[in-house]
């Protein structure tokens, strides 16, 4: 499950800002940050995530593809597992119709 908050948070100390200085520079009060922060607050949502985007000039895609995120390498590495597969199984078919060709 993506950890939300703590991308959020990832964010923050990328720009090395305090929760302060975060607040202004997306314009999510402090306080709301700073519950997620202590996890008083454990949904946020899809607006205050648009305003971060936006102040950090990164898309929602971007926000949720954090390449860094363990899950998201994990689902890259089985992404690629799977294009192998079909792959193969794409061979497999043209294989078999090429012996159904010659049977006949």
């Amino acid at each position: 499950m993506f950890d939300t908050v703590g991308r959020i948070f990832e964010l923050r100390n990328n720009r090395k800002m305090n929760t302060s200085q975060f607040a202004e520079f997306t314009g999510v009060s402090q306080s709301y940050l700073s519950q997620l922060e202590r996890g008083e607050k454990k949904n946020v949502t899809i607006d205050i995530i648009e305003k971060i985007c936006i102040a950090c000039e990164i898309t929602l895609i971007d926000f949720f593809n954090n390449s860094d995120n363990p899950a998201n390498i994990k689902a890259s590495a089985l992404s690629k597992d799977r294009d192998d597969l079909i792959s193969r199984v794409e061979k497999l078919k043209i294989e078999i119709d090429n012996l159904e060709k010659r049977i006949k």
